[in-house]
């Protein structure tokens, strides 16, 4: 060691002059080795100190840090993080080497990453960082980071890691449900964690593990007691993990469930073959459940052709019933989460009533006679038949008929017999079945053969008249239809120029005669005989063609009234027609003494209304009047002439009201319907022989009474002119609402006023 100081301290001596001129200062060598051995112990006491004091002073300005900046570092599994490793107290550039190390003292290098994929390194910036992508607890422990200061000093420093696991929840649905009245139903939710987590369940502020009717385990929680709605709700799980003070929550809704319960299921009697039918199911139940309707032979209806299922609804509609196949049970299946229910019925299927026959039939008059009616249908139909024309169908113990009824295999027959079959039964016939699914019609007609009848030919007496052409025709109803001829005084007539025989229709022979001037006599009129013969029998009916001719003389005429300008008359109805019926009436008139000054008047006949009228006539003068009547043959002659002379003028005759528009039994108890005024009408009378100049009237308030009516007032009087010669009419105005009021109507000419007409009315409060 000397040596080496010594050796040293030359070398310094050497490399400065100044310690050179010091040492050749002193005089001897002992004075010289004392203070060599000195200075010597001087220097190694410096050296040393120089030596121990620059290493600590380095190692307090650099270091290597750990970021987060913590001794220890806990954190959860499968949670993502990074440890930094840096550089601390100079520039960067000064540390190299950064490696990590695991807790078991592994170099985090390349090769290690490649194994161990879940680290990574990341060298940025001089930093280190180690990230951990899918941490676990089994990674937990220290952690070195590891470098060099100018690439001789070696740095480390470590952080304790502690990975953990978090709180996980298993099997935690956030909406569940309980079914009602169950016993010991769970709410699902496990939590997880390393270490193990306190667990607390809460509903609504009240915390349920001190409360008997709950049971916690680890796999949630248990109800002991029957489900009701109060246990639906909201209720939270709180899992505390007191070692990392980590705390999770969930939240589950719980809804309660009712078991589907069928309460009511349309059950009809039957249904009807080949058309729709529509089946009704409906359930109770939370959920709203789903249905399934199920047939004989458990088919699930769903998605089976020609079923048509509402499984929401619960119908289903069968578009074609068949009974092979549908007429069975039916189940309707009610179905949701807390189960389900189900309910069957039995379903039957009718058919329709069908006729399978009912024929037309024909039998002769007077003999028996049968209609036969054939039908099918489920249940076995009730039949019945009935005649056109009569309200209700025959029923046994019916006069003159029987039923019989029979089953011939799946038919059923109802037989209609008429014991002496007359002309009243033939006609059309309605056959009816009908059981509960429907009914079925169908027309059959019966006809029966008889011998002719002549009852049916229009006319049995024909007039002609001047050569005119003459038709009669002969109408012979019978079954099978009849042959006709026509004979005259026994002998058969045949077409010839004055007779020619035609036939329009089944059972109609027209016969028509053309006369000529030759032949045109007594032998064409008479008796002509129509006979008809068929198979059954025969018959005749005689037609007589007589001579038309104009009316005879009209000599019985009835004066009725006789007034200044009018004379009425009747004739009476016994007046010859010369075998036509009357049309019109002559009459010829004149003034006694100037007959060359004659009038006629056409006048229409009728036997219901035989008042005839003459008008336009001179006051006091007399009149001859004579009387003939026309037929479609012509004109009769004029009877005996009838002297009548009309009065002498005078005034006119007394009005009479008329068209009164409103409801009485006589012309003192009329009820106007208007408060303030009523309507006068009436017709225009005879003048008698002097134009009327105009009408009075006269009316006044009065009160009824028992005996009559007393006037209250003075009469009003007021004039109406003559407009025309039919009716006129006025209205009264400003009247008292509330009052009876009486008229008086007089007509005035040049001779005076004629006598009064009277009426009273009453006016009503007005609405």
């Amino acid at each position: 060691m000397l040596p080496f100081l010594f050796s040293m301290i030359s070398s310094r001596f050497r490399s400065n002059p100044n310690h050179s001129i010091l040492l050749l200062g002193f005089v001897s060598e002992k004075i010289f080795n004392f203070f060599l051995k000195t200075i010597l112990v001087q220097l190694i006491l410096v050296e040393s100190i120089a030596k121990c004091q620059s290493p600590l002073i380095e190692r307090d300005r650099y270091s290597l840090q750990i970021y987060p900046n913590v001794s220890s570092l806990s954190k959860p599994s499968n949670q993502k993080f990074i440890l930094t490793c840096k550089g601390q107290g100079g520039d960067s550039n000064l540390f190299s080497n950064l490696f990590w190390y695991t807790p078991k003292n592994e170099e985090i290098n390349d090769l290690f990453i490649e194994r161990n994929p879940v680290f990574k390194k990341i060298i940025r910036d001089e930093n280190l960082y180690l990230t951990f992508d899918d941490p676990k607890p089994e990674q937990s422990g220290t952690y070195r980071c590891r470098g060099l200061l100018q690439n001789s000093e070696s740095l480390e420093n470590q952080i304790n890691v502690t990975i953990y696991e978090d709180v996980t929840w298993d099997h935690c649905p956030e909406t569940q449900y309980l079914i009602k009245g169950n016993v010991g139903e769970r709410i699902n939710c496990r939590a997880s964690a390393n270490p193990k987590p306190n667990i607390i369940w809460t509903k609504g502020n009240r915390q349920l593990d001190s409360n008997p009717r709950y049971l916690i385990n680890s796999s949630g929680l248990i109800i002991k007691d029957a489900i009701t709605d109060d246990d639906g709700g909201l209720f939270r799980i709180s899992a505390l993990v007191t070692e990392t003070g980590a705390t999770h929550e969930k939240r589950i809704t719980v809804q309660i469930y009712d078991r589907p319960n069928i309460e009511t299921i349309s059950e009809p009697k039957f249904g009807i073959e080949n058309e729709q039918i529509e089946l009704r199911c409906e359930a109770s139940g939370r959920p709203k459940p789903l249905y399934t309707w199920l047939d004989t032979n458990r088919r699930n209806l769903s998605s089976v052709s020609g079923y048509a299922v509402d499984r929401n609804g619960g119908t289903i509609i069968i578009s074609k019933l068949k009974k092979n196949i549908d007429e069975g049970n039916f189940t309707c299946i009610a179905q949701n989460s807390a189960g389900k229910s189900e309910k069957s019925f039995q379903l039957l299927v009718y058919q329709r009533p069908f006729i399978r026959s009912f024929r037309n039939e024909t039998f002769d008059q007077f003999k028996r006679s049968y209609l036969e009616c054939r039908a099918i249908g489920n249940p076995t139909p009730k039949m019945t038949i009935r005649r056109n024309g009569l309200t209700r169908a025959f029923i046994a113990g019916d006069q003159g008929v029987l039923l019989e009824e029979k089953m011939e295999f799946d038919e059923k027959v109802l037989t209609l017999i008429y014991l002496n079959t007359t002309r009243d039964n033939d006609g059309l016939h309605y056959c009816r079945a009908e059981n509960d699914a429907g009914f079925a019609e169908s027309v059959g007609h019966l006809q029966v053969k008889f011998s002719p009848n002549m009852s049916q030919t229009p006319l049995t007496q024909v007039k002609t008249w001047d050569d005119r052409p003459i038709n009669m025709t002969c109408i012979a109803d019978a079954i099978p239809n009849a042959t006709i001829k026509w004979f005259k005084s026994g002998q058969e007539i045949l077409g010839n120029e004055i007779y020619r025989i035609q036939s329009p229709g089944s059972g109609v022979s027209q016969l028509f005669i053309s006369p000529t001037k030759t032949s045109y006599n007594e032998m064409l009129f008479g008796i002509y005989r129509c006979e008809a013969m068929n198979s059954l029998g025969r018959s005749f009916i005689n037609i007589i063609l007589e001579r038309a001719t104009v009316p005879g003389l009209v000599n019985e005429i009835k004066i009725v009234d006789v007034t200044p300008t009018q004379v009425r008359f009747k004739i009476y109805n016994d007046i010859y027609d010369g075998g036509m019926p009357i049309k019109k009436i002559y009459v010829e008139y004149y003034q006694k003494y100037e007959p060359s000054d004659r009038h006629t008047q056409e006048l229409p006949f009728s036997k219901l209304e035989n008042l005839y009228i003459i008008n336009h006539l001179l006051p006091f003068t007399y009149y001859s009047f004579r009387f003939a009547a026309e037929n479609e043959v012509g004109k009769g002659l004029f009877g005996q002439e009838k002297l009548v002379q009309t009065k002498a003028e005078s005034k006119p005759d007394t009005p009479e009201f008329h068209n009164l528009p409103y409801e009485s039994t006589g012309q003192d108890d009329i009820i106007s319907p208007y408060p303030h005024k009523f309507t006068l009408m009436w017709n225009m009378p005879s003048d008698n022989g002097r134009p009327i100049e105009f009408f009075q009237i006269k009316y006044y308030q009065i009160v009824k009474s028992e005996v009559g009516f007393q006037p209250l007032q003075e009469p009003i009087i007021k004039t109406v002119s003559v407009y025309h010669d039919e009716m006129t009419s006025i209205t009264l105005t400003k009247l008292k609402s509330n009052s009876n009021y009486r008229v008086e109507l007089r007509a005035m000419n040049s001779l005076g006023y004629s006598e009064p007409a009277h009426i009273s009315f009453e006016l009503q409060n007005p609405m």
